[in-house]
């Protein structure tokens, strides 16, 4: 009996210590601040097909960026940019997201006055739900979902569509 209890308080023992050493990785981990983040992708964060830089604020929780891609379409340059706000859920490797924007949503082609066609960018505003992933060391995943509302469209109606975004690329630390 008394082998028994001796090996029950050396479980007990070992099992309180790799609690205790799983707590403070996790403290030490939520007390890592997120600096910024420079990603490549597509989406609303990256404006089009490019790079997106972000800057975090509020311990993190917060963020602003700005992007500058390019819009596939026919002819014309077809460079763009965007930019927004998020606000984070708790997490120090994986956390959700929700996202505003103003960025580009798309392209229009019609006739011009010359019988060209005439293209432009479509930009609005755009919201967006999302999942951040952060690996120690440094690489980021981002992906969301959202709605955009192209303002700009050639018969000045405004268009409901569906945003997608998946970015890649590394994550800054203090």
């Amino acid at each position: 009996m008394k082998g028994c209890t001796a090996v029950g308080l050396v479980v007990l023992l070992s099992t309180a210590g790799h609690a205790r050493a799983v707590a403070g990785e996790a403290f030490q981990a939520s007390a890592v601040e997120r600096q910024g983040s420079l990603l490549a992708g597509v989406g609303p964060s990256t404006a089009g097909f490019g790079l997106s830089a972000e800057r975090y604020f509020a311990r993190s929780r917060m963020s602003v960026f700005g992007g500058v891609g390019y819009v596939p379409a026919g002819g014309g340059s077809g460079i763009a940019g965007g930019g927004g706000l998020r606000g984070f859920t708790g997490g120090s490797r994986q956390r959700g997201f929700a996202e505003v924007a103003f960025s580009p949503l798309g392209r229009s082609l019609s006739a011009g006055a010359n019988g060209l066609a005439d293209e432009k960018i479509l930009y609005g505003p755009s919201v967006s739900l999302g999942y951040q992933l952060v690996v120690s060391s440094g690489v980021t995943v981002m992906v969301s979902a959202g709605v955009g509302l192209e303002v700009n469209g050639p018969d000045d109606s405004p268009t409901v569509g569906p945003v997608l975004q998946i970015a890649v690329g590394h994550t800054w630390r203090r």
